[in-house]
């Protein structure tokens, strides 16, 4: 099972998409704020209503999953979020329940020029995720700009 977080975005719903395609087994993790939440499993996909801010909503959308996708963004949400709670904590804790949970691969969607020193909060904030995700060591990925590691 590979957990989509931020599923029902512009990014998120594209890859959920991509990964039902290819026969994945995906769930995904979505407030249902910022966009319409499906109010069934459609085509293959488990829907888990959760936010960020819990921890316990992060390990029961984890829960099962051998892979983890963080492709959420608080990146001009006009309520509900921010870089700050979405970018970096929310991050944290999506990272640290795969971790608990035992989760195989994580994957980390940033952006090019995330830095801790980058002019933008968000750009420092997926930062902070970045360098967390490293810390984990094995199966853990961060590579922002696509080059081979």
């Amino acid at each position: 099972m590979i957990l989509v977080v931020g599923g029902t975005g512009r990014l998120g719903s594209r890859l959920t998409g991509e990964l039902v395609r290819r026969g994945a087994s995906v769930r995904v993790m979505a407030r249902g704020e910022s966009q319409p939440f499906p109010r069934k499993n459609v085509d293959g996909v488990e829907l888990v209503r959760g936010t960020l801010a819990s921890g316990k909503d992060c390990g029961r959308a984890v829960a099962g999953c051998s892979h983890v996708v963080f492709a959420a963004s608080g990146f001009g949400l006009k309520r509900g979020g921010n870089p700050r709670s979405v970018d970096r904590d929310g991050a944290l804790r999506v990272i640290d329940a795969a971790s608990r949970a035992g989760v195989e691969h994580v994957v980390m969607m940033s952006m090019h020029g995330a830095a801790p020193d980058a002019p933008l909060d968000f750009l420092r904030m997926k930062y902070a995720a970045e360098e967390a995700l490293k810390g984990l060591g094995h199966g853990m990925d961060s590579n922002p700009d696509g080059s081979e590691p």
